[in-house]
């Protein structure tokens, strides 16, 4: 016990019996007090520590008291968290840590996903949830682990699809991750392999059709991919080579219609755009039609070889060769056609050379040459003499006719249209003379002896004695004698070239109006 020394003011132990500081020595009396007081003192203590127990054991009673209450309270505090499905469920603090444990213990058992349904029931609003998260993710690694170990089992004995039902599954419950989206992407690598090597196979077995069927399953299993592209490519080359290959076998056996049939399959498949299908049944067109004009060329049935060319050149548009032949035919065709139009004319008149030339303009359209041919022949429309003015006539010649009896022959036979009346007494001649300006080809007509002439007491009256035609002064035809019991006859002289044409016709008789008619002359 500290007292205080009365002479320095110093505090000091009340069992010493000087001043620490002033040596001032402490009387009996002094010491006997202290003595004394410092058993009060010790009896005061004993007294203190006993009540400090007392109040120690109350104050530990009341903290358990409160800790009790406290921690029933906070055990029995109520958190709020999702399950799986979404719906909200409510949970104790106490539940909360029951979870805590029994996830703690499913992970280190390997039941990692019981051990995120666990983790999962902490809520947000706990303060361990973010322990919690550390666990799933813990727990997630641990069972991607495990599927992933599954996975390879499945690879190694082809399980393809089986692998991928696998990580569907297990993506549907932890979700994707690097783990599992490692896995997902060698399974689909080794799954797209196993498709291209199975349509690979069909392309061998030229099952094409199966190849792309595979493909394209291969592309709704496993993505679209370049690898997926590249081999659709290469089958269809392949295919496409198939068909080229199969028309060419039937080219060489000259079977057209089926090398086209082919190709035209092919080119429902591959498109009409496709060049090499394209050129292909160019080529099978043009054999076809280089072999069927041979056959026209070597019977020169030129018609039919143009035409033929004409209807099939929408399939071998602006071949060279082709086109040579197909000129080559129109040129022949035309020397052809010009001379038969000429030898019509001659023969038969102008409009027999125009029929001919209209019916070649049918085959050969729009061709300058035949049209101004045609033209030139439709000029050369037959001019009746007697519609002609005369370049020079004599006193016995007459044109036109127009008493009825004229109109006749001796057998009463009529004819109309346009006459040249030669009237002439006995062995007098009566000629007509033309400028035709080398113009015509051709003088034809029909003389006769009319009936007005006849007289049935002189048998041997109005005979027609004799007919000549003149070209340029030069004796182009001739017809002697005759008598009243002829019949009439046709006139037809080449006239080609001449300049002036003279027409002498004589008649002779005893009776009055001897006459000669040449019916319907006219040049051409």
């Amino acid at each position: 016990m500290m007292r205080n020394c009365k002479y320095c003011g110093t505090d000091y132990n009340d069992d010493v019996e000087a001043c620490p500081s002033c040596g001032l020595k402490f009387s009996a009396g002094e010491v006997v007090q202290k003595v004394e007081s410092q058993k009060e003192v010790e009896i005061d203590t004993n007294k203190s520590k006993k009540k400090n127990i007392l109040f120690g054991i109350i104050a530990v009673v009341l903290v358990c008291v409160i800790a009790a209450i406290a921690n029933i309270t906070i055990n029995n505090e109520v958190y709020i968290y999702a399950d799986n499905s979404g719906r909200e469920v409510e949970i104790t603090h106490r539940e909360t840590k029951d979870s805590i444990e029994h996830g703690t213990s499913y992970i280190e058992q390997g039941e990692y996903l019981s051990a995120i349904d666990e983790f999962k029931k902490v809520s947000p609003e706990h303060k361990s949830y973010n322990s919690a998260q550390t666990q799933i993710q813990t727990a997630t690694e641990g069972y991607s682990n495990d599927i992933a170990v599954e996975i390879d089992r499945l690879l190694s004995g082809a399980h393809y699809q089986e692998a991928i039902e696998v990580l569907n599954s297990a993506e549907a419950t932890v979700g994707n991750n690097s783990i599992l989206s490692v896995k997902r992407g060698e399974v689909l690598d080794c799954y797209r392999i196993d498709f291209i090597v199975r349509a690979d196979k069909y392309a061998e077995e030229n099952n094409f059709t199966g190849s792309f069927d595979i493909l394209k399953e291969a592309e709704l299993v496993t993505g679209k991919t370049d690898t997926l592209v590249q081999k659709h490519l290469e089958i269809t080359e392949a295919y496409k080579a198939d068909f080229i290959n199969r028309s060419q076998v039937h080219l060489s056996n000259k079977d057209y219609i089926e090398a086209l049939a082919i190709l035209t399959t092919a080119q429902g498949i591959f498109g009409v755009g496709d060049t090499e299908v394209a050129d292909v049944i160019f080529t099978v067109n043009k054999s076809r039609v280089v072999e069927k004009i041979a056959e026209y060329e070597q019977a020169q049935d030129y018609v039919t070889a143009i035409t033929y060319i004409d209807k099939e050149f929408k399939f071998i548009e602006n071949d060279a060769q082709i086109l040579e032949k197909l000129n080559s035919f129109k040129g022949k065709y035309k020397e052809r056609i010009l001379a038969a139009a000429y030898e019509a004319y001659i023969n038969e008149g102008y409009q027999a050379a125009v029929s001919i030339l209209q019916d070649a303009s049918k085959v050969i359209s729009n061709d300058d040459e035949l049209s101004a041919t045609q033209k030139a022949y439709s000029n050369c429309e037959p001019v009746y003499l007697s519609t002609l003015e005369a370049y020079e006539t004599s006193s016995w010649a007459k044109i036109g006719v127009s008493l009825e009896n004229y109109t006749r022959d001796n057998y009463l036979t009529v004819y109309d249209g346009n006459h040249v009346l030669t009237s002439s007494q006995i062995y007098y001649v009566g000629n007509i003379k033309y400028y035709v300006n080398k113009e015509y080809n051709k003088l034809t007509g029909v003389c006769y002896v009319p009936y007005a002439t006849r007289n049935d007491n002189y048998a041997g009256s109005a005979y027609l004695r004799n007919i000549q035609v003149y070209g340029d002064g030069a004796l182009l035809y001739e017809k002697t004698g005759g008598t009243n019991s002829d019949q009439p006859f046709e006139v037809s002289v080449d006239i080609t070239g001449v300049e002036f044409l003279t027409i002498n016709i004589s008649s002779s008789g005893l009776c009055f109006g001897n006459v000669a008619i040449s019916k319907d002359l006219k040049l051409e």
